[in-house]
């Protein structure tokens, strides 16, 4: 059985996504921007709604974006952010790198430290798919203590990644990785049997229209929600694998 980690920004989603059968959910805002971190509300609600669930809560640290350089103020703000939604959840998720695409190891020693303190476990996210030097990278995530990485394989789908990945997987061994990037229900059994990792990360939106913006003269557009038939799909293949 492969486990499920799927992206929510509401308890709504939370719940959809704990009826489909995941075992992880990843609380972040803003999917079209990429995620960015959601309010301490939204992190405290689904924590509640999913009380007894057995389901670990993952949080999105990224506070604005636009790439993964930040300034010292936008550590510290990322840094109070783990200090505020700590309470309730498993781990939290971040990436920092510098402007020539380095690992900012100053601000992930920063930000692992902070989730350390409150006993969170620490998951480095794509960014690591965007950096220059992703082997010097995951040395340096591995002798910080990061647990899990979030990944593609530097490609832009996981399994056009696999290569680097495999090679990961063999190499960094005090790192989890985390398959992200275009699995469906369609394809995760190929890439279940190249990687043969213990979890995949998804994300299946599809559109919502807000009704109340027919009404004005001003469209305000439309969000996503959480795709529960993609995700039962997905979920029910990865259980018979």
């Amino acid at each position: 059985m492969v486990k499920v980690e799927v992206v929510v920004d509401s308890i709504d989603d939370a719940l959809a996504a704990a009826d489909a059968g995941v075992s992880r959910v990843e609380i972040g805002c803003a999917p079209e921007l990429g995620g960015l971190t959601p309010t301490p509300a939204v992190v405290a609600g689904i924590a509640e709604a999913l009380a007894g669930t057995h389901i670990d809560i993952a949080v999105l640290i990224r506070p604005r974006a636009g790439g993964f350089c930040y300034t010292r103020e936008d550590i510290d703000a990322m840094c109070l952010d783990i200090r505020l939604i700590a309470q309730g959840v498993d781990s939290v998720v971040f990436g920092a790198l510098t402007e020539n695409g380095m690992l900012d190891l100053p601000a992930t020693k920063a930000l692992v430290n902070v989730a350390q303190t409150f006993g969170l476990q620490t998951v480095f996210h794509r960014a690591i798919d965007v950096c220059v030097d992703p082997d010097n990278a995951l040395a340096q995530l591995e002798n910080l203590g990061v647990n899990r990485v979030l990944t593609s394989g530097g490609r832009e789908t996981c399994l056009a990644g696999s290569p680097n990945l495999l090679r990961w997987l063999e190499h960094y061994k005090s790192l989890t990785f985390v398959p992200a990037g275009g699995i469906r229900a369609s394809n995760v059994a190929e890439l279940h049997g190249v990687l043969g990792t213990e979890y995949i990360h998804a994300g299946p939106r599809r559109v919502q229209h807000g009704p109340a913006t027919q009404w004005g003269n001003v469209d305000y557009g439309t969000h996503t929600v959480l795709d529960s038939e993609a995700l039962k799909s997905l979920v029910n293949v990865c259980r018979e694998l």
